[in-house]
């Protein structure tokens, strides 16, 4: 970008600039892995606590849906209710499309061994988030905290940065000319 003045930076379209040592995600990609890796965390919440606690597969649904609806959403926790399974839905897509963009700033300048740790360590963060940061406002996630929804959210963190890693920006051959 030597010799070009900033009224041509502007000007120029955003797919057309070169950017010279400073790695932009692509966002497209981030999302999508976002929302992916919200999905392994609930479907490993969901059948973790199934198989190892007996709980229903449906309580972290409604644990997410209480958040909009209120804690009347919590009764009965083992029934399917639609509406809420779609809130809960809902809300891991925008959390995970966040989630991704968040964690896809910090991992593309991350040399690739260390993305999955940082992915590790972001889930590990969000479930620290969710269940003492939130609990404040939503007890019911105090009463949720354990090993089985820490395990999905590391697990999600790790998979999203694994998911990601093949998206990363890459310059195209015409931006270097």
């Amino acid at each position: 970008m030597s010799g070009t003045t900033l009224q041509d930076f502007l000007i120029t379209p955003p797919d057309k600039r070169v950017y010279v040592g400073i790695p932009r995600p692509r966002y497209a990609p981030s999302v999508a892995a976002g929302m992916i890796a919200g999905f392994v965390a609930l479907g490993l919440w969901a059948a973790l606590g199934r198989i190892v606690d007996g709980s229903s597969s449906w309580q972290p649904f409604h644990q997410l849906a209480a958040v909009f609806l209120g804690a009347e959403a919590l009764d009965p926790i083992g029934s399917y209710d639609l509406p809420m399974i779609g809130i809960a839905i809902a809300m891991v897509l925008a959390a995970g499309a966040l989630v991704g963009v968040a964690l896809s700033r910090i991992v593309i300048g991350a040399k690739p061994r260390s993305a999955p740790v940082i992915g590790l360590v972001a889930g590990l963060a969000l479930y620290g988030l969710t269940f003492y940061g939130f609990a404040y406002f939503f007890p019911w996630f105090a009463d949720a905290r354990g090993w089985i929804p820490l395990v999905a959210f590391a697990a999600s963190g790790l998979f999203l940065t694994l998911l990601y890693r093949p998206f990363k920006f890459q310059r195209k051959q015409n931006d270097l000319q």
